[in-house]
């Protein structure tokens, strides 16, 4: 995960200088390839192009909600929408003008207002008793905020949950609701439960992807067993064919 939020009060066009300085020298004329520190492994990486170094800046400022109020499929796919498409920075109300302004100063841009009131930060919660564990809630978190199994009860692990209501709907008893929550303290705790969110999501989609490798792989040596079985049962069948034909030839039939 690339690491930017140190550099969140400057406008990309200085975090484009800095980093391209930062680069080796061969990185240091024409085109800048921004360099980044991964804070999973701690290396440093060079960023293929421009556009890739805005998007993954602007990701750095966004809630990491995965809410969807935007009108995207999460914040990156948002993100990528104003580095790519030059989509309104104004379009994430739980970033609230918090994220409005920084995007703002980020891109050079006249802060706009917002597409709607900002979003109070709020948590999910289930009333556990009318709980019938049918997991569609779990299915539907992005940050794995949810623990529970098949026909037991869940429940919300509050420090991890964004506020995205996204497990609201599916829900076929309607048990959950959004309790409102005071507002992060100041701007640091705000971008640290956003980095937290967003480790969280990307842990929730590398499990769902070994996940469905798995089913692959699992899918591939059923086949392979059965595809076995039934060249064994052919050939069984054959061999029982070729003694019946001898039988019946040594009786004359």
């Amino acid at each position: 995960m690339i690491n930017l939020i140190a550099n969140n009060n400057r406008p990309l066009s200085k975090l484009a200088a800095e980093s391209q300085k930062q680069g080796a020298p061969e990185h240091r004329t024409g085109a800048y390839t921004p360099v980044c520190e991964d804070s999973s492994t701690g290396a440093t990486q060079l960023l293929t192009s421009a556009v890739e170094f805005r998007k993954r800046s602007i990701d750095a400022l966004l809630p990491q909600t995965q809410c969807g109020l935007c009108g995207y499929g999460g914040c990156m796919p948002y993100a990528k929408a104003i580095a790519e498409q030059g989509e309104a920075i104004n379009r994430c109300p739980p970033g609230g003008m918090l994220v409005l302004n920084k995007l703002a100063n980020l891109l050079e841009q006249a802060p706009i207002p917002l597409i709607s009131p900002p979003k109070q930060a709020q948590i999910a919660f289930v009333r556990e008793e009318e709980c019938i564990g049918c997991m569609k809630c779990i299915n539907a978190c992005p940050v794995d905020a949810i623990v529970g199994a098949p026909k037991l009860m869940h429940t919300i692990i509050a420090d991890a949950c964004t506020g995205c209501e996204l497990c609201v709907p599916p829900c076929p008893v309607d048990c959950i609701e959004m309790h409102v929550i005071p507002e992060v303290a100041d701007e640091a705790a705000f971008y640290k439960k956003a980095n937290q969110a967003r480790e969280a999501f990307h842990g929730r989609n590398k499990r769902l992807e070994e996940e469905e490798q798995e089913k692959q792989q699992t899918a591939t040596l059923q086949h392979a067993a059965l595809t076995v079985a039934d060249e064994n049962m052919a050939a069984r069948k054959a061999f029982i064919a070729e003694a019946i034909a001898r039988a019946k030839a040594k009786k004359g039939v």
